[in-house]
């Protein structure tokens, strides 16, 4: 991960917004549920994904086969791969746009509450994914059309 220095002026206040949001309760529910899925516990939130091998393993969990090609090489570029893999299978789960997450807010943890935003909205849309019976957190996604959304027909 690069050093950029401080920050100043309107990046400071940008940073300062974005740690002002990040919720500790929802990071507290996305940890279990993470622990849940996977059997890991996740202790530093950064550093147990940074890498991407655990998103590609765990969302593997949620649909096996959604990432091939997992880099265990600790080269940045893998990582960051890594971390792209992990984002085109959650988009193929149908997960919106905004729901996503840039690598770079993961791999340089420029904006941890987006990454966190994003497990909490793949946890909530995880109970309609079609061959997952796993726990899932948060409000139930309503009426889901798991064709249209998945490209898989519903039983």
């Amino acid at each position: 991960m690069a050093f950029h220095g401080p920050s100043y002026g309107m990046s400071a206040d940008v940073a300062e917004t974005l740690k002002a949001k990040y919720d500790p309760a929802i990071e507290a529910e996305v940890r279990d549920w993470l622990k849940k899925v996977t059997g890991e516990n996740v202790t530093d939130f950064h550093e147990h994904m940074k890498s991407g091998v655990f998103l590609c393993n765990f969302i593997n969990i949620l649909r096996p086969g959604a990432v091939k090609k997992i880099n265990k090489n600790k080269m940045p570029f893998m990582m960051m791969e890594n971390i792209g893999n992990y984002l085109a299978a959650a988009a193929s789960f149908g997960m919106k746009e905004t729901d996503l997450f840039q690598t770079v807010d993961l791999y340089e943890k420029k904006n941890m509450t987006a990454v966190l935003n994003h497990l909490y909205a793949l946890g909530r849309l995880s109970s309609h994914l079609p061959g997952y019976s796993g726990a899932s957190i948060g409000p139930r996604v309503v009426a889901v059309d798991s064709e249209k959304v998945f490209g898989m027909p519903t039983d």
